[in-house]
């Protein structure tokens, strides 16, 4: 696979492996930084990896798969998504 290729769903599930799950977890800002290429990540996003090692990143939320890193959201934009998933999950 190279860089540029699409990036199949059936990557994920065919033996590709997450190497960061910060992304988009409660109580948190979300995001995280990517353990693999020590990249920032907006929340939602994780680095996983194909079969050949090769990273790419994934969206729990959206399903969106891409080989390039997402924007960075800027810190007060993270910090305001944080704040309206906080509320959103204590009011459920």
């Amino acid at each position: 696979m190279a860089p540029g290729d699409a990036v199949e769903a059936d990557a994920i599930s065919s033996g590709a492996t997450a190497a960061s799950t910060a992304g988009g977890t409660a109580g948190g800002l979300g995001g995280g930084t990517a353990e693999g290429t020590g990249v920032v990540l907006p929340p939602d996003w994780e680095e996983v990896f194909t079969d050949d090692g090769d990273p790419y990143y994934s969206n729990s939320v959206t399903g969106e798969t891409r080989w390039e890193p997402p924007p960075a959201l800027s810190t007060m934009e993270s910090i305001n998504e944080a704040a309206r998933r906080e509320t959103a999950a204590s009011e459920q």
